[in-house]
């Protein structure tokens, strides 16, 4: 497979498919939408993270590195941002929106870094 990383990230997004159904069966359906915001940005924001990764990672180190840590402040303050509009302007259960972007942050930033630790092995 060319790129499991892609792979991973897909099957996240399958998995984040199935506990919104079962949230949605078993647990109170605000929070479903709360868990969908959460994860769907979580999921973006790792994306992008990854696709600057792919477009930067043959640069030089210091090209690399401030792009790369450049594009980590830009996606946290976007990140905050969506978090405030979301909150200020949609009917969305806060707290299960919190917990899901900080469950999500942490299972795909780990993701992230293996991937990244894997590239450079390769090279």
């Amino acid at each position: 497979m060319k790129n499991k990383f892609l792979f991973q990230l897909a099957l996240i997004l399958v998995l984040t498919v199935i506990v919104s159904y079962l949230i949605f069966l078993f647990g109170k359906k605000e929070n479903v939408i709360s868990f969908q915001v959460g994860a769907m940005f979580m999921i973006l924001n790792t994306l992008v993270g990854h696709l600057v990764l792919e477009k930067n990672f043959h640069k030089e180190n210091k090209k690399f590195f401030i792009s790369y840590f450049s594009g980590m402040v830009f996606r946290l303050f976007f990140l905050s941002v969506i978090f405030f509009i979301v909150v200020k302007f949609f009917a969305v259960e806060v707290f299960t929106l919190i917990i899901t972007m900080f469950f999500y942050y942490l299972v795909l930033t780990t993701l992230e870094i293996v991937n990244i630790l894997k590239k450079t092995r390769k090279v």
